[in-house]
């Protein structure tokens, strides 16, 4: 069994690539042979972790992926690197560079409840992080400085498109004294019109639809439709506008946080103007954790932003990865054949982007 497909694409030793993918069937055989029941852990976590351990062919083509290109990120071995998990959820990356052999894993969550279960689920399986910090990345920022880590690599999936402001993310982020590289992969790539309409449906859906709870559900996520959250927001903090006034206002502040919510409004009461809409015609946030559906980056903005910052920036796809139904698996091979051939910096048949920026 081989988890990483063309790995001459990934310019790194065949010894690493070995390496890596040795980690993930060591990694995958523990998982199968985990009994999730006995687990003390939440059912938002059950539950991912049961997605996982029922796709892994799926998951681990996606995970080993990665963590190729973090390692090719590395200035040091990986025996001498310090790996941070940004954003870790159940800590399946993490777990995979214990058992890839960093000298230091650090995993981080904002979710308590998703850092306590990571701690449990590593420690069962025997492949516990260093330290777990469960913090945003302000706290996640001093606890390194503090404690003199200095990493070689900060590392995520599927985080990315979540961030609230990415770019102030990537400012603050510079702030951590070491010579390291980031490397986020997201699944919500703007460039592949296939990820960008289905993503925008869900997009619209979060916006007006709302959600319903279901077992595992994440409680710090909201049910309610976000437009209706923000007419919440500024009915209760201008309470004497009507509701047309309101309507236009939660209109207008799509994609923006509490804070910024009612500083949009105080504007517009002192000058009359509306908030200006941010030009995406669907990404949207829940408004109360700045949680974004799946935000589509408009990369040339994003690479302009980042680089502003100093930040050396490139953009990277990925391949498919193959599951249980073999008609789709052919069009997966097919286009992975495409995406090989064109290169790794052609993103329109990708699943995926990653993002390596660098100082």
């Amino acid at each position: 069994m081989e988890y990483l497909p063309f790995k001459r694409t990934y310019r790194l030793e065949n010894a690493l690539l070995e390496r890596i993918d040795k980690a993930a069937i060591r990694l995958a055989a523990k998982l199968k042979g985990l009994d999730i029941e006995t687990l003390s852990v939440s059912e938002y976590n059950r539950k991912y972790l049961g997605n996982y351990i029922s796709h892994l062919q799926f998951y681990m083509t996606v995970y080993t992926q990665l963590m190729a290109k973090a390692v090719r990120a590395l200035k040091h071995p990986i025996e001498e690197s310090l790996f941070v998990d940004y954003g870790g959820g159940c800590g399946l990356l993490s777990m995979l560079a214990v058992e890839t052999g960093f000298k230091e894993v650090i995993y981080n969550d904002i979710y308590d409840v998703s850092t306590a279960d990571a701690e449990v689920i590593g420690q069962y399986l025997g492949l516990m992080a260093s330290s777990y910090v469960c913090s945003d990345i302000d706290k996640l920022v001093a606890f390194l400085n503090i404690k003199n880590k200095q990493p070689d690599v900060l590392c995520s999936m599927d985080v990315l498109e979540h961030i609230y402001n990415p770019k102030d993310w990537f400012a603050k982020a510079g702030e951590i004294n070491a010579d390291f590289s980031i490397v986020f992969l997201t699944s919500a790539n703007p460039a592949n019109p296939f990820v960008k309409k289905r993503l925008k449906k869900l997009h619209a859906k979060a916006e007006y639809s709302g959600e319903q709870k279901t077992e595992g559900w994440k409680e710090r996520d909201s049910v309610k439709p976000f437009v209706e959250l923000r007419k919440d927001i500024i009915s209760q903090f201008a309470p004497g506008l009507g509701d047309s006034e309101v309507a236009m206002l939660a209109k207008h502040t799509r994609g923006q946080k509490v804070g910024d919510i009612e500083n949009a409004v105080s504007h517009y009461f002192k000058t009359g103007v509306s908030p200006v809409l941010i030009n995406h015609p669907t990404n949207t946030c829940d408004p109360f954790t700045g949680n974004w559906s799946e935000n589509l980056l408009d990369l040339k903005e994003f690479r302009s932003g980042l680089s502003a910052l100093g930040y050396n920036v490139r953009f990277e796809n990925s391949y498919y990865s193959y599951s249980e139904n073999q008609k789709l698996n052919m069009v997966k091979a097919l286009l992975n054949l495409i995406i090989w051939s064109l290169g790794r910096r052609f993103l329109i048949f990708s699943p995926s982007v990653t993002v390596i920026a660098y100082k």
